[in-house]
């Protein structure tokens, strides 16, 4: 057993720990890089769903919970997921009196999640050898 092993069960909520080690192998730098450019990518996400909402831009609301439910249950964030799912088919369906519940709940599972990255990325930050992509 490795010292991440001992230490990731409880380094960030929401994340189910056998998913995330079977996607990132085991490897504590793979998984920090790839909660940091998920952190990156997705760190406006809440905001912009919100102007999308107020646009009605469903086609953009569409796009941004089909992306992130994928991201979300690769790394294990199965609440994040399921959240974007449930807004994804919501906009598919064009539910349009069940959009602003739905978006609201995964802005909240977002920037829950948003918030335990960060604040795992603080604890455990990467070497700077870990922040390289790999070749």
């Amino acid at each position: 057993m490795s010292p991440f092993d001992a230490e990731f069960p409880d380094m960030i909520p929401g994340i189910d720990r056998a998913i995330a080690m079977r996607y990132m192998g085991n490897c504590e730098a793979s998984f920090n890089r790839f909660l940091k450019g998920f952190a990156r990518d997705f760190e406006s996400s809440p905001q912009q769903l919100e102007e999308h909402l107020r646009k009605g831009d469903i086609e953009a609301i569409l796009m941004m919970s089909h992306s992130i439910k994928s991201i979300a249950a690769y790394m294990g964030a199965t609440q994040l997921a399921k959240a974007a799912a449930k807004l994804e088919q919501t906009t598919r369906e064009n539910r349009m009196s069940d959009i602003p519940k739905d978006a609201g709940e995964f802005r909240c599972h977002l920037l829950t999640m948003l918030s335990h990255i960060a604040t795992h990325l603080r604890d455990h930050p990467l070497l700077p050898e870990e922040d390289e992509e790999p070749i």
